[in-house]
Parts: C-alpha cells; sequence; structure tokens
C-alpha cells in the first residue's frame, strides 16, 4: 500500500489545502445549521444591535454617574475638611494660642459656612442628579438585558442542533484519511489492549475524555487522564518567643534588652496529589521491534544561526560517543541536524528506526521541529514496540470534548465566529499532535485494523464509561467523608444488546488533622515546642452501579423527549444526573437493580438525520 501523495510532506498539506478546506466546511456546516434551525438571522441581528445601543448608553450613563459620585466623596472630604479647620480657627484665638481674633473668627465662620453649603449641594442639587442617572442607567439596563433575553431565545433553535460530535465529523470530512468514532467502543479499545498491547490505565487513573479513531486503518485514542498520587508534603509552623536580657552601661546603670525570635519547625507527610494529562496514543504494526523517545528541542526558539551551531555541537557529541564506544547498538544517521534536533539516541533497532525514518521522513520531522507556529517543537514522541504516545504542550489545553457549550451564544454572528474558531482551534490541535505520525511515510502503508478481532464483551469501553461519569455531579460517587477529589474506576458487571452495566468504584481521602510538636532551642537558651498542623490521608471508598445506554441519535431528540426519559429512568434510578453525548445516555441506578429494557428508550432517539 502506497503513501497518500498529500501526506508525504504533513505540514505543506495543512498549510495549503486543509487548512482552507476546513474553514469552508465549518462555515458551509454552520450555515447549514443556521438554515435547518428556521431563525431570521435580520431579525436576531436587529435585536442584538438594540441590545448593544442600550448597552452603550447605559454605560455612557454609567461614566457620569461615576463621576458624580466621586464628586459627591470629594464634597463629603470638602465639608469634613471646612467643619475642622473652621472649628480651628474659631477656636485658636478663644483659646488664647493666637492673636488676632478678627482674622481668625471670620475666616473660620466663613470655611464653616462654606462646609454647610458643601451639605446643601451635596443634599439637593448633586443627590439628585446621582439618583437621576441611577435611574436612567437602570432603565437602559433592564432594556439591555429584556432585549439579550429575546435574542437568546431567538436562538434556541439553533442551539437544539448542535451537538458532541460536530467537530470529530467535520474533521473526518476534511481530512478522510483520519477517521474519528463517535465514541470509543469497547471493541475499538480491546483491540487495541490484545493486538497492539496497549497498557490498561492503573487504579489511580480515570479518563475524563476519549477519541477514538482510525488513521488509514490503524487505530488512534486521544485520551485526557485524571491521575492520583501520593507525595510527600511538607508542613511549617512558628512562634514567637520574647525574652529579656540585661547589661550595664558606661555609667553603671542597668540597660534592659527586649528580644524576640521566630522558630520554625517543619513535618514531611503522605499526601495526596492530582494531575490532568493528555496524550494521543497512535497503534500501528511497522517496526514492531523498534522503541525510542524524544523531547522537545527548543529548536523553535532558535533563528537558523542557533539550530546549526546546536547541531555542530551535536555532531561532536555523537563523535564521542562513537569514540568512546558509550552505546555500541547505536549507529548514527547521515543527517547529523535530524540526530540533534529528533534527539532519539535511545532507540534500541537501528534497522526498524532507519525503516521509519527515511530521508523524506527526516525531512518532514525536522520541518515539524523547526517550525515557529503554530506550536513549534512542544511535542515528546515515544514508542514502545507497536504503541506511539505523542505529548504535546498544546493539547494539554485543548479544548477537544465537543461540548455544544462552547458554540452558544445569543448573538448570531458571534455564534458563528464561535463555532468557526472552536472547529479550527479543534482541527489545528489535533492535526499537529497527528503530524509527527503522518510525518513517517511508512507509517502510512500499513493498514492492519481489523473491528472484528478483539475479546469484546461489552458495547462502551471502560474508559468511555469513566468519562460520562466525569461528567456528572461528584457528589453521586463521593465517599462519606471524603475531603478531596475523587478517582471514578468503571468495572464491567452486565451487558444485554444495547445496555451496559459498570460499577463505579471511587475512591478519594478523608483528612484527619493532626498537630506535631517538634522542639527547637530558641535564643534564649530554651527548648521550645513548636506546633506543625498537618493531615493524615485517610482512604475512603464506595461504589455505585450506573446503566450506559447506546441509543445513537441526537442532542436534539434528546432535548424533544427529555421529560419522558426522565420518567423512563426514574423506574431504574433515584438521581436526576442524566448524561447525554455523543449517543450515549448514562444514569446511576437503584440498588439491585441489573437489567433495563431498553428498547422503549431507544425508540426516542430513533430520529434519522437528513
Amino acid at each position: 500500500m502506497e503513501t497518500p501523495e498529500e501526506l508525504l510532506e504533513p505540514l505543506k498539506y495543512y498549510e495549503y489545502d486543509l487548512k482552507n478546506r476546513h474553514q469552508e466546511n465549518v462555515e458551509a456546516f454552520f450555515d447549514d445549521l443556521l438554515a435547518k434551525s428556521g431563525i431570521d438571522p435580520e431579525e436576531n441581528r436587529a435585536t442584538c444591535k438594540q441590545y448593544y445601543s442600550e448597552t452603550s448608553t447605559a454605560n455612557q450613563f454609567d461614566k457620569k454617574l461615576s463621576g458624580g459620585k466621586s464628586l459627591r466623596g470629594f464634597f463629603i472630604f470638602l465639608t469634613i475638611l471646612c467643619f475642622v479647620a473652621g472649628t480651628v480657627l474659631i477656636a485658636l484665638p478663644l483659646l488664647k494660642v493666637v492673636n488676632y481674633p478678627y482674622i481668625f473668627i471670620p475666616i473660620g465662620a466663613f470655611l464653616i459656612l462654606g462646609g454647610i453649603f458643601t451639605i446643601i449641594m451635596n443634599s439637593t442639587l448633586l443627590a439628585k442628579k446621582i439618583e437621576r442617572l441611577s435611574k436612567i442607567v437602570s432603565e437602559h439596563r433592564a432594556k439591555a438585558e429584556k432585549l439579550k433575553i429575546e435574542a437568546q431565545n431567538q436562538l434556541v433553535p439553533l442551539n437544539r442542533l448542535y451537538d458532541w460530535n460536530i467537530p470529530s465529523r467535520l474533521f473526518t470530512k476534511t481530512a478522510p484519511i483520519i477517521k474519528m468514532d463517535d465514541n470509543c467502543t469497547c471493541k475499538t479499545l480491546n483491540y487495541m489492549i490484545y493486538n497492539y498491547g496497549l497498557p490498561v490505565h492503573a487504579d489511580n487513573v480515570s479518563s475524563i475524555f476519549v477519541q477514538s479513531g482510525t488513521i488509514i486503518g490503524n487505530p488512534f485514542l486521544f485520551e485526557r487522564r485524571f491521575s492520583q498520587y501520593m507525595y510527600q508534603k511538607v508542613y511549617t509552623g512558628s512562634i514567637t518567643i520574647h525574652w529579656t536580657t540585661t547589661s550595664t552601661d558606661s555609667k553603671g546603670n542597668t540597660v534592659v534588652h527586649h528580644h524576640s525570635q521566630t522558630l520554625t519547625a517543619q513535618v514531611t507527610q503522605p499526601a495526596s496529589g492530582y494531575s490532568v494529562d493528555t496524550r494521543l496514543i497512535y497503534c500501528n504494526e511497522a517496526a514492531p521491534k523498534l522503541s525510542f523517545s524524544r523531547a522537545p528541542s527548543g529548536a523553535s526558539h532558535m533563528n537558523e544561526k542557533e539550530i546549526e551551531k546546536h547541531v555542530a555541537k551535536f555532531e561532536k557529541k555523537l563523535a564521542k560517543m562513537q569514540q568512546d564506544k558509550i552505546n555500541s547498538n547505536f549507529t548514527p544517521l547521515g543527517n547529523t541536524k535530524f540526530e540533534a534536533l529528533f534527539n532519539a539516541l535511545n532507540r534500541d533497532n537501528e534497522v526498524e528506526f532507519r525503516l521509519l525514518f527515511t530521508p523524506l521522513a527526516q525531512k518532514n520531522e525536522i520541518s515539524l521541529i523547526t517550525s515557529k507556529a503554530p506550536y513549534g517543537d512542544d511535542f515528546s514522541f515515544s514508542k514502545k514496540g507497536m504503541i506511539n504516545i505523542i505529548h504535546s504542550s498544546h493539547a494539554q489545553s485543548l479544548k477537544f470534548d465537543g461540548n455544544p457549550y462552547h458554540f452558544y451564544d445569543f448573538d448570531v454572528d458571534r455564534a458563528k465566529d464561535n463555532f468557526v474558531s472552536y472547529n479550527m482551534r479543534y482541527f489545528q490541535g489535533i492535526y499537529y499532535d497527528f503530524a509527527p505520525l503522518l510525518s513517517i511515510p511508512l507509517y502510512q502503508q500499513h493498514k492492519d485494523y481489523d473491528p472484528k478481532v478483539g475479546n469484546v464483551k461489552n458495547n462502551t469501553s471502560l474508559y468511555e464509561a469513566e468519562v460520562l461519569c466525569n461528567f456528572m455531579d461528584p457528589q453521586v460517587f463521593k465517599p462519606e467523608d471524603c475531603d478531596t477529589e475523587i478517582i471514578l474506576k468503571a468495572t464491567p458487571v452486565a451487558t444485554k444488546k444495547n445496555v451496559d452495566i459498570f460499577n463505579i468504584h471511587s475512591y478519594g481521602y478523608q483528612m484527619i488533622p493532626h498537630v506535631t510538636l517538634v522542639p527547637k532551642m530558641g535564643g534564649d537558651g530554651y527548648w521550645h515546642d513548636v506546633p506543625v498542623h498537618w493531615f493524615e490521608y485517610i482512604e475512603v471508598q464506595k461504589d455505585t452501579p450506573i446503566a450506559v445506554v447506546t441509543v445513537g441519535g441526537t442532542k436534539q431528540d434528546y432535548i424533544a423527549n427529555k421529560d419522558s426519559i426522565f420518567q423512563f429512568i426514574s423506574t431504574y434510578s433515584m438521581s436526576s444526573d442524566i448524561i447525554y453525548q455523543r449517543g450515549l445516555l448514562s444514569f446511576p441506578l437503584k440498588e439491585g437493580i441489573s437489567s433495563i429494557d431498553e428498547n422503549e428508550i431507544i425508540k426516542m432517539f430513533s430520529h434519522k438525520e437528513d
């Protein structure tokens, strides 16, 4: 199988083709949604124009109001100053502190009259002005808020059409070689585990987002993971001590000296920490015996001369490695620039490394690493057997869940801007995580994926079940007396047609306060106990059954049948916390519920898209 011609240079393919094509697809899709929604864009624009006008007017009067309030504050200060100064000037000659009463007393009286005048000004003219401006501002704010609500209501039919899978489907439409799944099925995950050796998450890791798919048939998995770990936390406590000493001065007098000192102590105890991490996992049978890793080189922040200097320095390092025979299995490539920038010196199979990184692949990787925009060299790349992992800085903050709330607005033009900008960031962020893999032609010549292979027991994967639970209210799963974040782990219990029952094991920690007295020697020559407050972390657990029903359909189906869905689910669940996304409906179960008659609820989502 030959590599598609467009992938021979994936960065150029993105810059000169995909980026523009995706923008066209996204804008066309939004326009179709807008037409399908039946809303009148011009009516919304007119409403928004009135809203912006009322808001602008309110802001203008608000500035005047702020000026009036500042002037009132100044008058209050002036009033106090006049009364204080006037009283002092009158009192000075009466108390015989100064002479010339005929000068001080009239001036003091004048100042007091000035204070009375400012009180009158504040309580009449200025107070009325502030009251009038406040009323005007309130009226315009109320009108603006009413118009905003009206504009929001106008866009409700459009908001109902947004769905979770829109960004991923648009991605595949623009780049058909990369197919995105609607959700991560058990079939896909199990295939990656059993056929490629993908490690299963440890007990301290929970999925908060997953996106599976294939690149020309080879499976991948984007995942955002929430992890718990224990670390040694340093707690600090302190006290301040005081003491006195005496000495004799030159005249023989006893002098008392007062001293103080802050004594600090520390206690180190285990504590629970949490982290979020995003990575791309890609499976491919090419070079199955090769393992290596590389980290960002910093080349994105270098100019051409600095890169040349870096390469020259690296060349000397390679020569020394060869001379000292540091790694007898390592043989450098002829392309020193690639060796310096990719820097995968820990590779363990030279033959397979050369199969992957042909001259074209080397050129592509160098182009990616030295690019300044949009992200530069912000990625690490590790391979172990058939598992490739890309970990980039930009992916850590990328919002790629496709949540429809990213698109909502009251202004149709801003809604379009939200929709287009989100989908362009989504496409760019994900494509650049794929770029190090797309740069390798051999990877595009293997098509090994067979979705029928694998040990399939459930419809929904464990990772997807965890994602759904992590969208629910944490209180549903939080163990009693838990004071920390919680980790949710899914275990399959039963499967029937389109329904999967999972047990969600959640664990966190109760924080028990303690005080340790640490003796410290003070400057007074005595030992002092410094109290250090710390927490002991005691693990607490809870098990909660949930159901995940593969219903298909759209968010619009869910909204249209919400009352019926809630009524159906009330038979099986005491919680109103229901999650619907990407064709999956999930909810906690009552104790003892082991099966669900899903036919009724699936009918509610049987609407077929045009």
